[in-house]
């Protein structure tokens, strides 16, 4: 038997929403009231049409209806919450936060990066993703170094990095740089 609690709540929250008596409701699903009782109270496990209708009704996907509801306190990610992570250990100047809730099981991670004055990511290293990154700079400039190029972005400026191309990036002023990256993929 499946889990019927979040369709049970959808449904008996939309009829609410809606101001909908449960006669009302089985005239708008043309399921019968006893079978919308049973459902909304958590004691029916409906076919596939039943929730296919109830779906329709509730203007929602199959997999709407299906899906579970999510803690929406999951969904924040507490300024005090962020770690401070290294991309080096030996060199302290370089440094993300994760700015996405890993409770979202999402496609993107968003990521605030901080690196120092006279000072780069990776120590000459190199990243290189399997999937493209994008980079939006916040403050400061920072120069993107790739294996033969380079290019210099100031606040406001936007870049694409390709998949699988080797860069790094290196703050050759007296100021900090701030910037932030997204990866359109769970594989990070």
């Amino acid at each position: 038997m499946m889990n019927l609690t979040n369709i049970s709540n959808k449904v008996l929250t939309y009829r609410q929403l809606n101001q909908l008596t449960i006669a009302q409701m089985s005239e708008r699903t043309g399921l019968s009231t006893a079978l919308i009782s049973q459902i909304e109270r958590n004691l029916a496990n409906p076919t596939l049409s039943v929730l296919e209708t109830l779906a329709k009704t509730l203007g929602m996907s199959l997999s709407e209806l299906l899906a579970e509801d999510v803690d929406e306190e999951s969904l924040v990610l507490r300024v005090s919450e962020r770690e401070k992570n290294y991309y080096t250990e030996l060199d302290k100047k370089s440094f993300f936060h994760i700015l996405t809730p890993e409770p979202m099981k999402s496609n993107i991670r968003l990521a605030l990066v901080h690196v120092e004055p006279f000072s780069e990511t990776l120590n000459g290293d190199f990243f290189s993703h399997k999937i493209d990154e994008i980079v939006f700079i916040l403050s400061g400039t920072i120069t993107t170094i790739y294996e033969y190029s380079q290019i210099e972005l100031y606040p406001g400026d936007t870049l694409r990095i390709p998949a699988n191309k080797k860069h790094r990036y290196t703050n050759q002023s007296a100021e900090p740089v701030e910037m932030i990256t997204i990866k359109s993929n769970r594989n990070f």
